[in-house]
């Protein structure tokens, strides 16, 4: 099982954020490290992801919704949520 954490806490210009890391594909060359950091607002939430290691690899990334939310990308490229 990977290690998590430690999970991490702070306040930027965005607001107040929440982080936690996971060493769940350390067994890929290079050892990468997820890290997710997520801003709740009242009007957003912002994820963002990062995966850091020694080397280079594609990344894909997933946020598993409920099937009733709509999602639509507005024209700064953020997505919004719409929930039924």
């Amino acid at each position: 099982r990977p290690d998590v954490g430690p999970i991490s806490t702070g306040e930027d210009d965005n607001g107040p954020w929440v982080e936690c890391p996971h060493d769940g594909y350390a067994h890929l060359p290079g050892s990468p490290v997820h890290r997710r950091r997520i801003w709740v607002q009242a009007e957003s939430i912002d994820i963002v992801d990062r995966a850091e290691g020694a080397r280079e690899h594609g990344v894909s990334g997933f946020v598993h919704l409920h099937p009733g939310v709509r999602v639509t990308k507005n024209n700064d490229g953020r997505f919004q949520l719409v929930t039924p």
